[in-house]
């Protein structure tokens, strides 16, 4: 059993190595374009989350951060499996850790006063109002 143990651990931490390694940050702000960035920085963002939605890989790890603020989407928004949606960031920060939670972003979806999420079981999203 204990060189089951050995052998697995390893295995295991160099299976989650490269599940996280090909995970990715995608940014939004409202000054973005989504024609012409590639949402791979706060200086090349996209300027909906429908756009960084679609850009993130299902069960990946990838991340959107969002830019405090209102987010006007157009449309309704549908979460992947496996991607995370922060929000609170300024626009400069480089880890979650330096985003402000008392100010949540907030996406206005579409033909509703009210935004609409389709979710999925694993998402993550936390510090928006949608």
């Amino acid at each position: 059993m204990t060189k089951l143990k050995t052998c697995l651990l390893p295995a295991l931490l160099a299976a989650a190595t490269l599940i996280t390694a090909h995970a990715k940050t995608i940014y939004v702000t409202p000054d973005g374009d989504d024609t012409a960035n590639d949402g791979e920085s706060w200086a090349a963002a996209y300027q909906t989350v429908t756009k960084a939605i679609a850009a993130a890989t299902v069960d990946s790890g990838d991340e959107i951060w969002i830019v405090a603020g209102t987010h006007k989407e157009g449309v309704a928004l549908t979460m992947k499996n496996g991607v995370g949606i922060y929000s609170g960031f300024v626009g400069t920060e480089t880890a979650k850790s330096g985003r402000e939670l008392s100010a949540p972003s907030q996406s206005e979806g579409a033909e509703s006063s009210l935004p609409t999420v389709r979710n999925h079981p694993r998402r993550r999203q936390d510090s928006s109002r949608v």
